[in-house]
């Protein structure tokens, strides 16, 4: 039998709700020339635009980008961890280019997530409410909105490819991995962006792609920002439990 025809969004009036709750997420590090962690910059065009430098004895200064989103019209912004991992100074830019300073409010490493907030807050802001990711279904229309290699603000839209992907990114272990996979197309820097849903919804946080491949962009989904986020604001990081139980996918056998 023949299926309906299924309506595309409107994703042009879904881009204007939604780009004003996002922020383009700067961070500055200041590195002490006699650190040597050998830490790598996050910019994979770095090393080929600066060519060979002579050692310096004054202190360098790094600078990346990625994305964040409003959770509170007061200057609450969720992002990676992995994007202010580093930072010693924060700064969001919105999309009518205004700026803002930001601080840390809390950070959790095992699922790559933190909470920022402006450090003066001088307006109401725009903010994107929190969906619901167990409900989201494979093949669902979604939408992508970040900072990718510094091109601020780029809307990109796909479905939902798949759910429950591990990809043993965790430095605390696979089971902290639930990842949300996207074909809507994710580039370094859009990590820390929502993926939303057709109702502008929050239904995943956009954190890691798949370099060999095209559209495999996987994202936090956000039902595990609504398990920790009570902890950030009140203590800036997360406790858990420890069980000493290792958990296995069940086969066939």
């Amino acid at each position: 039998p023949l299926m309906e025809t299924i309506a595309v969004p409107d994703f042009a009036t879904l881009a204007e709700r939604v780009v004003p709750s996002v922020g383009s997420v700067t961070i500055k590090d200041v590195r002490d020339p006699t650190d040597r962690s050998g830490r790598m910059p996050q910019d994979p065009f770095h090393e080929f635009f600066r060519g060979p430098q002579a050692p310096s004895d004054e202190p360098s200064v790094r600078r990346s980008a990625g994305s964040g989103f409003f959770i509170s019209s007061d200057g609450e912004l969720v992002t990676n961890y992995h994007v202010i991992e580093d930072a010693d100074e924060i700064s969001i830019e919105l999309a009518d280019g205004l700026q803002f300073d930001a601080e840390v409010i809390g950070r959790d490493e095992a699922t790559d997530l933190a909470l920022i907030k402006v450090s003066e807050p001088d307006r109401d802001f725009a903010y994107l409410a929190l969906g619901e990711s167990e409900v989201v279904r494979v093949g669902e229309w979604v939408m992508a909105v970040g900072n990718p290699l510094n091109m601020d603000h780029t809307v990109t839209v796909g479905v939902v490819s798949a759910k429950g992907r591990v990809l043993g990114l965790s430095r605390e272990g696979t089971s902290f991995e639930n990842y949300i996979q996207t074909d809507a197309a994710i580039n370094l820097g859009n990590s820390g962006g929502p993926l939303v849903n057709t109702r502008g919804e929050v239904i995943a946080i956009n954190t890691a792609i798949n370099a060999r491949g095209q559209n495999l962009g996987f994202a936090v989904p956000v039902n595990i920002l609504r398990q920790i986020l009570p902890q950030l604001r009140e203590n800036g990081m997360v406790v858990r439990g420890f069980l000493g139980i290792t958990v296995n996918n069940l086969d066939q056998d």
